[in-house]
């Protein structure tokens, strides 16, 4: 009983690094691509976390606001100094990843693709 148990669990465990392995090899097609598509979401994110290697507590979206800016209202958004548009974790570790890689495509989605691979695993429960 105890061996038949033992043999699921490593059957279970070849799956899910084989898994793992399978969502890593999907996810890093888009890693090496060297460009950023227009006024996107990741445009931003690079741009965030780019100002925060030179300001850790301050996500900016500009580094010097040229023009007035309003801080209320979430249709302006693009047009603020400080850019409190999304939590900043994600932001943080881009950043983290600029200071290692240096500030590159790779270094702006090497921390999605970890965190997406690793979404996956889940840890067995206690019965």
């Amino acid at each position: 009983m105890i061996l038949r148990q033992q043999l699921k669990l490593s059957q279970i465990h070849w799956f899910l690094i084989a898994l793992l392995l399978v969502v890593f090899l999907i996810r890093l097609n888009n890693l090496w691509h060297p460009h950023l598509a227009g006024f996107s979401d990741e445009l931003c994110h690079a741009i965030v976390a780019r100002n925060l290697t030179k300001h850790l507590w301050k996500p900016t979206l500009y580094e010097q606001p040229y023009l007035p800016y309003h801080i209320s209202g979430w249709d302006s958004w693009y047009e603020s100094h400080v850019w409190l548009h999304k939590p900043p974790y994600a932001l943080w570790q881009i950043a983290i990843s600029y200071l290692i890689f240096g500030i590159n495509t790779f270094a702006l989605r090497l921390p999605s693709l970890v965190l997406s691979v690793l979404s996956v695993w889940e840890r067995e429960k206690p019965r």
